[in-house]
């Protein structure tokens, strides 16, 4: 009983949750960058690819 009891709890306190540490959408792509030129801005922003940059 109590060995039983030890793995259950043992696989309860193993079992993490996403929402726990995830704090934004799997599917963004964050990149960080000193500073973007305004050319490189318009460039990146007219690929077919990205659908919309959010700008700091």
């Amino acid at each position: 009983m109590f060995v039983l009891y030890a793995v259950s709890n043992i696989m309860g306190v193993t079992d993490i949750k996403d929402e726990k540490f995830i704090t934004r959408n799997k599917s963004y792509l964050t990149i960080t960058e000193d500073e973007i030129k305004v050319k490189d801005y318009l460039k990146y922003e007219k690929l077919d690819f990205i659908d919309y940059i959010m700008p700091r």
